[in-house]
């Protein structure tokens, strides 16, 4: 798991320097760092206030089997650049969300999708 948390936080660090170049530009920007943990959200939210930007946070949140389904039928796929995620990996991500909660819909602007 080292290997990937490692990565992943290069990634999303890499995504966001692509969406502050972006949102210099003059240009909207939707990004998605799949930030299941509350203190995830809470830092980037926080770094986005710091830029003084206009966020918005989409929550998008369906059952367990219906995300299960969505990632079986995904890894189904053929295709070069068809990422498949090993089902372990899957559950390990689902146990690890932490719902947003009313107090953190407070603090920022969240909206259910």
């Amino acid at each position: 798991m080292t290997w990937y948390l490692e990565r992943r936080e290069r990634c999303r660090g890499l995504l966001w320097d692509l969406a502050l170049d972006t949102l210099r530009c003059g240009v909207d920007v939707y990004l998605e760092l799949g930030l299941v943990r509350r203190a995830e959200r809470e830092q980037y939210f926080g770094r986005a206030r710091l830029e003084e930007l206009r966020f918005i946070g989409h929550v998008l949140d369906a059952p367990r089997e219906v995300r299960r389904q969505r990632v079986v039928a995904r890894n189904e796929l053929p295709g070069e650049y068809v990422q498949k995620v090993p089902l372990e990996f899957f559950e390990r991500a689902s146990d690890a969300w932490e719902p947003v909660l009313e107090d953190e819909r407070a603090r920022w602007t969240m909206l259910d999708e």
